[in-house]
C-alpha cells in the first residue's frame, strides 16, 4: 500500500526544514555520481541547529505512528537512515527496490521494510515518484509525505527534473536496531544542547 499525507506537519515545522534544505551547505560528498552532494544525514547536521534537529524528530515520530497505525508492521521500527536529499536536473531514476537488488535478490538492504519521503517544495519541474508494478504515478507537493514498503514489489523511479532542484528527506525504517545510527544521533541532538 502507497500512503499520500497532504499537509502533513504544521506549517512552521515545514517552513523549518525546507528554509534549511535550501540554504544548507553539508551536502556530502560521494564516490557514486548519482549521490554526490545530494544529501545530508542527521549525523551531518550541526548540533547548533536545534531548531531543524527537533523538527526532524517531530517528523520521524509522526511518521513511524502513521507506519505503525496504517501499515501493520511485525515489530517495533527504527531509522536506518534519515536525511535531507535535493535532486538536481537529471534523466529518470529507474525503478528500483529499497531493501533488494532489481531481480529481487539480496544487496545488503535487506532489513529496511518501510520507506518514506517528504517533499519540502515545487520549484522544479518533473521529478514524479513512480511505482510501475502499481501503475502509480505520485507528483511532488510540498509537505506531502508519502510512505510505503520498501519491497521489491514496490519498486520505484524519480521521473527526470527537466528544471528547479527537488528537494526532501528520506528515511528507511526497520526492525534492526543495531541498523540505527541515525536515529540514534537524531535522537540524542534533538533531546540535548
Amino acid at each position: 500500500m502507497i500512503i499520500q499525507y497532504q499537509n502533513f506537519l504544521p506549517e512552521s515545522d515545514y517552513l523549518t526544514l525546507r528554509k534549511f534544505a535550501e540554504k544548507t551547505n553539508d551536502w556530502q560528498k560521494n564516490n557514486h555520481p548519482l549521490w554526490n552532494m545530494r544529501a545530508v544525514n542527521t549525523f551531518n547536521i550541526d548540533p547548533r541547529e536545534k531548531q531543524v534537529l527537533t523538527t526532524m524528530l517531530k517528523l520521524h515520530n509522526l511518521t513511524r505512528k502513521e507506519i505503525e497505525n496504517n501499515l501493520n508492521p511485525e515489530k517495533e521500527l527504527h531509522a536506518e537512515t534519515i536525511q535531507f536529499q535535493r535532486t538536481f536536473v537529471q534523466p529518470d531514476q529507474p525503478p528500483h527496490s529499497d531493501s533488494t537488488g532489481n531481480n529481487g535478490e539480496d544487496n545488503g538492504t535487506s532489513q529496511r521494510k518501510f520507506s518514506s519521503l517528504i517533499y519540502l517544495n515545487d520549484e522544479f519541474s518533473g521529478g514524479n515518484l513512480w511505482f510501475p508494478k502499481q501503475d502509480t504515478e505520485i507528483e511532488p507537493k510540498p509537505n506531502t509525505l508519502i510512505v510505503f514498503p520498501a519491497t521489491f514489489e514496490y519498486m520505484h523511479g524519480v521521473k527526470a527534473v527537466t528544471s528547479g532542484i527537488r528537494y526532501s528527506i528520506l528515511e528507511f525504517w526497520t526492525y534492526a536496531k543495531e541498523h540505527t545510527f541515525c536515529e540514534n544521533v537524531l535522537e540524542k541532538e534533538a533531546n540535548n544542547g
